[in-house]
């Protein structure tokens, strides 16, 4: 009995699917002259996930893809590679402060994205006049390939008239370092960022490393990796956790985790737009039932729901993830009628029972 319990979850699953994650971009390393400031031959890499082109890649059902018109697997290199630039023009602990803006982009591109690679982007501040230079090259970290290459070039659209928090660049980097910059900076020993970040960090992995992200040149001083962040967007599908018989048979129980990111997704605005994209849906209720039909359908080999019951024990939140323990009480003539028990997190948010017909 147990090993078909354990060949119906198998079939139940199949590939375990993580879903759909779009992960926050982040610098792996920079290297300056001077960790207080920037300078003329700083650089920084950064990396860039696939999961916001794979977003933008889905398609409706009439075949349309969700970024049409955008062209993101062509501009989403070049996106990475603005990222890199901030990171070299802005030195951790000033983000925000010494504020820049584009004021022109030269683009060479080698091929397009794929929505399967992560994005490796290295940048240099290769002058600094009125403006910076910022040359650029991105690199496909699967592939080691280059994506493409350009140039930047920013202007700064802040300054302080008493200069209180304007870096005042080296505009070489031999050059020494302005007392307007270092005003109100701690001293380089006591810097949070003065040890050295080496390549062979346990805590970072290193699967960059081989691409030629730094040049010759690259200064010594190294500002170690942002800490990693919870994704910016996560849609990850239910799956089976435990099954005690396949589908079909009566006294069966499956216990299930269904994330609490579809929620997430229908009670939050998106877009830009103030209301919530389950508006009138009441999804902190309907939540309920479409886990309770979807798990009904699987437990009992049914096509179609026909009645349901729920229960509410306490209010849906939305605060962690939801568990469900079904039990398939009577299954005959292609009729099913389950239980299911809700929890959301350690806590009962309700019972649905479903009754199925599979004719």
């Amino acid at each position: 009995m147990m090993q078909a319990a354990s060949a119906a979850l198998a079939m139940i699953e199949g590939v375990r699917n993580p879903g759909l994650v779009i992960g926050r971009p982040r610098i792996l390393e920079a290297r300056r002259t001077d960790l207080d400031t920037f300078s003329v031959g700083d650089e920084a890499v950064i990396e860039f996930g696939p999961g916001l082109l794979q977003f933008l890649s889905l398609r409706n059902d009439r075949g349309v893809v969700l970024g049409e018109g955008g062209a993101f697997e062509w501009t989403i290199p070049v996106g990475a590679a603005g990222t890199a630039a901030y990171a070299a023009v802005e030195p951790a602990g000033f983000e925000g402060v010494n504020t820049w803006t584009g004021v022109s982009n030269e683009v060479r591109w080698m091929r397009a994205c794929r929505p399967d690679e992560t994005l490796i982007a290295t940048c240099r501040i290769a002058a600094l006049t009125r403006a910076a230079t910022l040359p650029y090259r991105v690199f496909s970290r699967e592939r080691g390939d280059l994506v493409v290459e350009g140039e930047f070039v920013f202007v700064s659209v802040t300054s302080d008239a008493e200069g209180l928090y304007v870096m005042e660049p080296r505009r070489r980097p031999d050059a020494p370092v302005s007392a307007r910059g270092g005003a109100g900076l701690r001293d380089f020993g006591s810097h949070p960022l003065a040890p050295a970040v080496t390549e062979n960090d346990a805590s970072e992995p290193v699967s960059w490393v081989h691409l030629p992200v730094w040049s010759a040149s690259a200064p010594p001083l190294r500002e170690p990796p942002e800490a990693k962040a919870d994704p910016l967007f996560v849609l990850r599908p239910p799956r089976v956790v435990r099954a005690t018989a396949p589908r079909g048979n009566p006294g069966a129980v499956w216990e299930w985790l269904f994330p609490r990111d579809l929620l997430r997704l229908l009670g939050h605005p998106i877009g830009g737009a103030s209301e919530p994209l389950g508006r009138r849906h009441h999804p902190y209720g309907r939540l309920l039932e479409g886990m309770a039909v979807h798990a009904a359908l699987e437990i009992g080999g049914g096509r179609e729901p026909r009645t349901l019951r729920v229960e509410w024990w306490s209010p849906t939140r939305g605060e962690a993830d939801f568990r469900l323990r079904s039990t398939l009480l009577a299954c005959a003539g292609g009729s099913a009628e389950s239980s299911h028990d809700i929890y959301e997190g350690e806590r009962p948010v309700g019972t649905v029972r479903v009754v199925t017909d599979g004719n």
